[in-house]
């Protein structure tokens, strides 16, 4: 009896670490998508799964990433450093003129949240840090929504 519940914990445990060892890979092994602005392509910003770091070009202060929605439950969350400026200004556009997605929070590197917003918003910068926005679908429009769409982040 006690063989059988040494072998077990022994079975659990591997288990365990097999998935955390996929997880592990899955996130390792996500690739990054192109991210195109007006004047270059920037290599540096990352985009994991629903995760996207922005690194702004140098001598600029805003850069459009290309973005997709995998529908409910499933928030884009958009990671910006600001070093300096007053205003952080976010856009949303999409060619499919039915997408539900908006701007549904901003998270202060200080910690406060704000939102929901629209597709467009201005917000008054009072500190420097990461501000995070996170991207979804405003629940009460109703329809689950799929599919891609453009962000542009500036910090004036």
């Amino acid at each position: 009896m006690k063989t059988f519940l040494i072998i077990l914990m022994i079975i659990i445990s591997s288990c365990n670490n097999t998935s955390q060892n996929n997880i592990n890979t899955a996130s390792k092994s996500a690739g990054n998508d192109s991210i195109e602005t007006q004047k270059d392509t920037i290599s540096n910003t990352e985009i994991n799964d629903s995760i996207i770091h922005i690194s702004f070009p140098k001598d600029s202060t805003w850069v459009t990433v290309n973005a997709k929605m995998k529908g409910f439950n499933h928030p884009v969350i958009v990671y910006i450093p600001v070093k300096q400026g007053r205003h952080l200004t976010a856009s949303i556009s999409s060619d499919d003129s039915a997408a539900n997605v908006r701007i549904n929070q901003i998270i202060t590197p200080g910690g406060k949240a704000d939102g929901p917003f629209g597709r467009d918003f201005t917000f008054a910068i009072h500190q420097q840090g990461t501000y995070r926005l996170l991207i979804g679908e405003n629940l009460m429009q109703g329809d689950e929504w799929k599919g891609e769409f453009k962000l542009t982040v500036k910090v004036e």
